[in-house]
């Protein structure tokens, strides 16, 4: 698993850039959400931010970070479908920061897992 500080170091350290700073901040925000790293996704945010990345370049960063995301959430949920047979796999809302107390688990509010 990669660490904020192993990303940053990668980012930073590229013996012969090709891609410009703010260009390659932009590609570690998309990652970062890609990979659902708060903590990572935050740092190259700020750093993107620093290096002259615009609001509207990292809302384009976002979009394609979710678009690539959702694409695979809604693969590996064909995946499953086939395994089980299961005729279509319910979607579990996520809950809001406003009942966030009410969840158990990081599968959802009735999910008795944890």
């Amino acid at each position: 698993m990669t660490t904020s500080a192993s990303s940053k170091t990668a980012v930073e350290s590229s013996k012969d850039p090709q891609m410009d700073a703010k260009t390659r901040e932009l590609v570690a925000v998309a990652a970062s959400l890609a990979a659902g790293c708060e903590k990572c996704l935050r740092q190259h945010t700020l750093a993107a931010r620093r290096v002259g990345a615009s609001a509207t370049e990292l809302q384009q960063a976002v979009e394609i970070a979710r678009a690539a995301r959702l694409t695979a959430v809604l693969s590996i949920d064909e995946v499953a479908e086939r395994l089980t047979n299961a005729p279509e796999l319910p979607v579990v809302e996520a809950a809001s920061a406003t009942d966030a107390s009410d969840v158990r688990s990081s599968c959802g509010p009735d999910c008795d897992c944890h």
